[in-house]
């Protein structure tokens, strides 16, 4: 009987070799985790489908233009380069026979900031836009395509429930404004691991939430980056972005109390101020160090005056 069975084994076996496995029984889950993103300059905040009410500004006028904004780094427990934007996938990614594997997407965190002043009821204002405190963002959704393990493709919708903060000429804040974007990306690619000097995070991270460049009680702390990071997004929207590296466009701010010991890695960090604006180049030996560690990547923000 055995003897019987072996040409159909050996036929299914060379069947297997020659046809291939299903794509899916092949392919490695994309595990759930955050993804992070530099936006590209310029972006837009549209007010003309939703203008400013008639009194928000103090004068009788409305607002119903544009301005334009660029990203404000993002805060955080570990060196996230020029982030200003992190969204979290909800859930791994198990792909089907075909490659194919969906999970919800939300935004967790979005820093972002006037590129030049704006000009209201003659008055000069600077603009921030970041999550509100209020209710948790919608779940949106995430398509991805497995064309091998090493990546594929992806299409995503969302929308962001932002809060865009108004500063007067002294810098003084003034008040908010709720904006509502719908972000599409309509074709994407992505890759199991980053880009080379791409940005990464271990699980946990704490990330600055509500933008105010410090870590607080009030800031979530966030899973780290897996093995699913987008190299190329293309938007339906006014929101560009693209993948950050870990360096910075001028210094890395580090903040915090300071203990220990230690040394920068080289080629880590461009240049790195701690805590009493003492700047050091990577390779210096660091005694103290500031612990708990801010990360954040300094910014020139408009300014009226």
């Amino acid at each position: 009987m055995l003897r019987k069975l072996l040409p159909s084994c050996v036929l299914l076996s060379a069947l297997i070799v020659l046809c291939g496995a299903p794509v899916g029984a092949q392919l490695t889950p994309a595990r759930a985790g955050i993804d992070l993103w530099k936006t590209d300059n310029p972006s837009l905040i549209d007010f003309s489908d939703n203008p400013a009410p008639q009194n928000f500004f103090g004068c009788g006028e409305t607002f119903a233009g544009t301005i334009a904004v660029k990203g404000k780094p993002i805060a955080a427990s570990q060196n996230l380069g020029m982030t200003d934007t992190i969204l979290r996938r909800t859930a791994d990614i198990n792909f089907d026979a075909a490659g194919n594997g969906t999970t919800g997407l939300v935004i967790e965190a979005l820093c972002l900031r006037s590129v030049n002043t704006v000009t209201i009821c003659g008055q000069c204002w600077t603009v921030q836009v970041r999550l509100p405190a209020g209710p948790p963002q919608t779940v949106g959704w995430l398509a991805a395509h497995a064309s091998s393990n090493a990546g594929g493709t992806f299409t995503s919708d969302f929308v962001v429930n932002a809060e865009v903060l108004f500063f007067d000429g002294s810098g003084a804040y003034y008040g908010s404004l709720p904006d509502q974007i719908r972000l599409r990306t309509t074709s994407g690619t992505w890759q199991r691991t980053p880009a080379a000097g791409g940005a990464t995070a271990t699980t946990p991270i704490t990330v600055d939430r509500n933008c105010n460049n410090v870590l607080d009680a009030s800031d979530p702390a966030l899973p780290g980056t897996s093995n699913f990071f987008p190299v190329i997004v293309t938007h339906d929207g006014p929101h560009s972005v693209s993948p950050p590296s870990t360096q910075c466009e001028d210094v890395v701010v580090v903040g915090g109390g300071r203990t220990g010991a230690t040394r920068l890695p080289a080629g880590d960090l461009a240049n790195t101020t701690f805590a009493g604006d003492v700047v050091y180049v990577p390779g210096d030996v660091i005694d103290p160090v500031p612990a708990p560690v801010t990360y954040r990547c300094p910014e020139a923000p408009a300014s009226c005056q």
